[in-house]
């Protein structure tokens, strides 16, 4: 898991939707923007009602995507906010689709 002051939050949230760029997958959609004035990188996993009705498995989807945003990440000199969205499917992913399908947006983004 990220710590809370990695996580996009509230404050950011409607900025990165209006102003976000995005990159998408087969099972995920990856909104970002650079925001100078944040010293670290930021990053959160939206999974709605529509991807499962079941919260543990939202939640695991959640968790998984933290741990590999975690290993991953390599931060820029400009930080970004980045939130990524859960399409239907995901849910049904093993953890190394789930890592590769991740780290691909992320090479999309230049983050790594």
């Amino acid at each position: 898991m990220l710590p809370r002051k990695r996580k996009v939050g509230l404050e950011l949230f409607p900025f990165v939707l209006k102003k976000g760029k995005t990159v998408s997958s087969e099972h995920f959609s990856f909104k970002f923007t650079p925001i100078p004035s944040i010293k670290e990188s930021k990053f959160s996993f939206v999974v709605s009602g529509k991807v499962s009705k079941k919260a543990t498995e939202r939640n695991l989807l959640k968790r998984r995507g933290y741990v590999v945003v975690r290993k991953n990440v390599i931060l820029k000199k400009i930080p970004i906010a980045g939130v990524f969205f859960a399409k239907n499917g995901a849910t049904k992913l093993s953890y190394e689709v789930l890592k590769k399908e991740i780290e691909d947006l992320l090479v999309k983004a230049r983050m790594i």
